[in-house]
């Protein structure tokens, strides 16, 4: 299932060692964003891209730092999670795992749709 956390550790395997081209795409698309609100008033459509261009890659560069079997943050022996309870560390694993996928799914699908609606709306 899309929202467990073994879901996002293969996930985090298959792409850590690409983590950093999803964060500098991320920062790309927000810059050009920025760069296009500041100058004038931003087209809807380019707004509309900024869900899928923008957060979805940061939320699977997240899901890469979070969840990698040997390197990811909440890991069981990794910092703050070792000095929690083993229920506790569960309880923050899935509840990562449930918001990234709810995160994944607002940048990818709903972001677009509101901002298509508010395109043609006009």
């Amino acid at each position: 299932m899309l929202m467990t956390p073994g879901y996002w550790s293969a996930f985090a395997v298959k792409w850590h060692a690409r983590r950093w081209l999803l964060m500098a795409i991320s920062l790309i698309g927000f810059a050009c964003l920025a760069l296009a609100v500041a100058k004038a008033r931003a087209p809807a459509a380019l707004v509309a891209l900024a869900g899928p261009v923008v957060f979805l890659p940061w939320g699977l560069f997240c899901a890469c730092m979070w969840f990698h079997p040997t390197d990811g943050r909440l890991q069981a022996g990794r910092g703050m999670m070792a000095r929690l309870p083993v229920a506790m560390q569960g309880f923050v694993r899935w509840y990562a795992a449930l918001f990234l996928f709810m995160y994944t799914i607002v940048s990818a699908l709903v972001w677009p749709v509101f901002g298509l609606i508010g395109v043609l709306s006009r």
